[in-house]
């Protein structure tokens, strides 16, 4: 039987906590171009699953969030390279107020799969849910310095910050 030192046992926990993640990311983006419409979506968890609703999950645990952020909800913005903020579902983002509120102007022509529109109104209705504080979000503590998000236009919203916040975007 082989034994292995602490650091030996170190090295190979860090190694599988950090490739977990990136494999199933990688399974993840490779399959994105195959999509079915009005098919059912089968995921296999070896944790307990408690929605899909941000609120009423159990955590942050990397299984919920992984389905969420990549298969089930489109961001305003993705992380390009350099930092740079590429469109999703917002178009243009302008800070305002010294930092302290960012006026971002949406995609048109997207629905919900219930065919509801996304539009100012759903993304106010959404953050609202998640910075009130009897929701108890459990990821709040991450997005502190926001305070509110309000509805500008049809399709324009302004997030109210209580500093500037450079990992808004």
């Amino acid at each position: 039987m082989t034994r292995f030192s602490k650091e030996h046992k170190m090295t190979l926990f860090l190694t599988a906590v950090l490739l977990v993640p990136v494999l199933i990311w990688f399974g993840l983006v490779t399959h994105r171009g195959h999509q079915k419409e009005n098919g059912t979506l089968y995921i296999g968890l070896e944790l307990p699953f408690y929605g899909l609703d941000v609120l009423g999950s159990a955590g942050l645990l990397v299984p919920e969030m992984t389905i969420m952020n990549n298969l089930m909800m489109e961001r305003l913005f993705a992380l390009g390279p350099k930092g740079k903020a590429i469109p999703v579902l917002g178009l243009t983002a302008r800070s305002t107020e010294n930092g302290r509120a960012w006026e971002i102007n949406l995609r048109q022509g997207v629905s919900f799969h219930d065919g509801t529109p996304f539009n100012a109104a759903a993304v106010v209705h959404h953050w609202k849910r998640i910075l009130a504080p009897e929701n108890q979000f459990r990821g709040l503590p991450f997005i502190a310095p926001i305070v509110d998000v309000e509805k500008m236009a049809e399709h324009q919203v302004r997030f109210i910050l209580k500093h500037p916040w450079g990992a808004f975007l």
